[in-house]
């Protein structure tokens, strides 16, 4: 019996499937690819339905990042985000 593939492995086909489907999109009607550049639109409108591709694209890259940190380290990263006034260093996680 196979196995399921673990919640990463999972996630990062999730994340390849999302991309190819929004990038066959952008491709096939013109729009560029993202990128920094200066001349790249400042608002990309898409469909509802790219729309939602995109968004579980995000979602699924945000998860990714999270798991693949230590918990510590996430922890320590949000809770600096919810306080940047607060020097980082202020905060003692107990273990």
């Amino acid at each position: 019996m196979a196995s399921s593939p673990s919640r990463i492995a999972a996630l990062a086909a999730l994340i390849q499937k999302n991309t190819t489907i929004l990038d066959d999109y952008m491709t096939a009607n013109g729009i560029p690819t993202p990128s920094f550049d200066e001349s790249y639109p400042a608002v990309v409108p898409l469909p509802k339905d790219m729309a939602d591709v995109r968004d579980a694209l995000l979602e699924a890259t945000d998860e990714l990042h999270f798991l693949v940190k230590d918990p510590v380290t996430t922890v320590y990263h949000e809770i600096a985000k919810v306080h940047p006034q607060q020097h980082p260093t202020l905060f003692f996680i107990r273990i």
